[in-house]
């Protein structure tokens, strides 16, 4: 399981989510803040499952940790990212919630 490949290959597959994702919040479209909004979800729910599995001890260790850093890394580089997850949280486990919350703390 390659957890956000998927998402990176959509990216790569599809020219115009690159250039959606490039796009500043306040010049995008009904339309594309909608699409955005759903990649975004689709992301999390991603993570999610992939915290899970870990949990689970289904996914590799190594596996994991990299997708543990690059979540870390894009919390924290990603001000569009953090506003979603702490506007959208009641979507999520409150397991995933209080692990996404202390990835937030320690990168503070």
């Amino acid at each position: 399981m390659g957890l956000s490949y998927e998402l990176d290959f959509r990216i790569v597959d599809d020219p115009s989510l690159a250039a959606l994702l490039l796009k500043p919040p306040e010049e995008r479209s009904a339309e594309e803040s909608l699409r955005m909004d759903r990649w975004i979800m689709g992301s999390f729910r991603t993570w999610q499952n992939g915290y899970y599995l870990n949990l689970k001890e289904v996914l590799d260790e190594e596996l994991w940790s990299g997708q543990e850093a690059f979540l870390s890394d894009s919390l924290r580089r990603n001000d569009e990212l953090r506003i979603y997850y702490q506007t959208n949280s009641d979507y999520f486990s409150d397991s995933f919630t209080e692990y996404l919350d202390r990835l937030l703390e320690e990168k503070e």
